[in-house]
């Protein structure tokens, strides 16, 4: 995590979706919030940066998947207090 407030897109693919960078992109731009900027989804930046909230959005999408767990992990036992 970068600075405790960001992500790369990498980072989250590695931790959340095996690795898949197209897959991350879709579920991130899946949260429909429209205050973050969509991920390109054909081609991935492995670089890109990706917030905190936007974590967090997804991760309220995906509670109880094996997604939303392994989000759970990544933003620790209370994801909403930073």
């Amino acid at each position: 995590m970068k600075g405790g407030s960001m992500f790369t897109l990498k980072e989250l693919a590695d931790r959340v979706a095996g690795g898949n960078l197209t897959s991350m992109a879709k579920m991130l731009n899946g949260t429909r919030e429209s205050s973050h900027p969509r991920l390109d989804e054909n081609d991935p930046d492995p670089t890109a940066m990706v917030s905190r909230d936007q974590v967090i959005c997804l991760w309220v999408m995906r509670a109880g998947s094996t997604v939303g767990h392994r989000l759970t992990r990544l933003l620790g036992s209370n994801p909403i207090r930073r």
